[in-house]
């Protein structure tokens, strides 16, 4: 499971593809908050421990911090007023959670979206 979430990571790590406006940004923090706590609720060690260090959880907990000043940032150089931040953050929690979904559901098709869109957010 750790390689296939690995390779998931990879896939889009070195694209060259990242977050560059507000919403992706706040996508990029509540995806990074999902995994932190994939990681930390796993109770299977050797999953967590043959991750790359890029999805271990202090890493996870790191990147949320981050990409969550970054979209705040930037929202306010796109001119947001405090309600669409507000809404913009609402609509991100909203697609991790359904990102969440499909990992711990083990979505035949979706599964490792999570990981492989974490390669965005780096």
């Amino acid at each position: 499971m750790a390689e296939k979430t690995n390779a998931a990571y990879q896939t889009y790590e070195g694209s060259g593809l990242s977050a560059i406006i507000a919403s992706e940004m706040a996508s990029c923090h509540a995806m990074w908050q999902r995994w932190q706590f994939v990681v930390d609720s796993s109770n299977v060690p050797e999953f967590t421990r043959a991750l790359l260090p890029d999805l271990s959880s202090q890493n996870a907990a790191r990147k949320a911090g981050y990409w969550l000043k970054k979209s705040k940032t930037s929202a306010r150089a796109e001119k947001y007023d405090q309600g669409e931040i507000v809404a913009m953050m609402a609509e991100a929690q909203e697609a991790a959670d359904e990102e969440y979904a499909w990992w711990i559901n083990n979505d035949p098709d979706k599964q490792f979206s999570l990981p492989r869109n974490l390669g965005t957010c780096r």
